[in-house]
């Protein structure tokens, strides 16, 4: 997920094209486009970078202490289900931030 925050925050998505950040308030037009793009990389930056960490911590742990196969299933399940929550926590507060900034269509509040 983080190489695909990256990538967003790198080379920005056209308005309209395949890639990026797809709702309908965030396809109402240009402005609302690019705020999308910029408010989903903002949040996921800042809920993946700590996920990313937890993940790597918890592979070496597992390598370092020698754990057995089910241990490492269930580090690995609750690291998933962590990242999932942050993902979406990404996705919500980019929705909140959205309708704040915008009417349903899409013109500035």
């Amino acid at each position: 997920m983080l190489v695909i925050v990256v990538l967003i925050k790198r080379f920005p998505p056209r308005f309209g094209g395949l890639i990026g950040y797809h709702t309908s308030i965030a396809e109402k037009n240009e402005l609302t486009w690019n705020t999308a793009q910029w408010m989903y990389v903002r949040y996921s930056f800042i809920f993946m970078i700590p996920a990313a960490i937890i993940g790597a911590a918890g592979g070496i742990a597992g390598i370092v202490k020698n754990f057995d196969e089910d241990t490492c299933a269930l580090i690995c399940v609750g690291i998933n289900t962590l990242q999932m929550v942050l993902l979406t926590a990404s996705i919500i507060l980019t929705e909140v931030g959205l309708h704040k900034r915008f009417d349903r269509n899409g013109n500035p509040k």
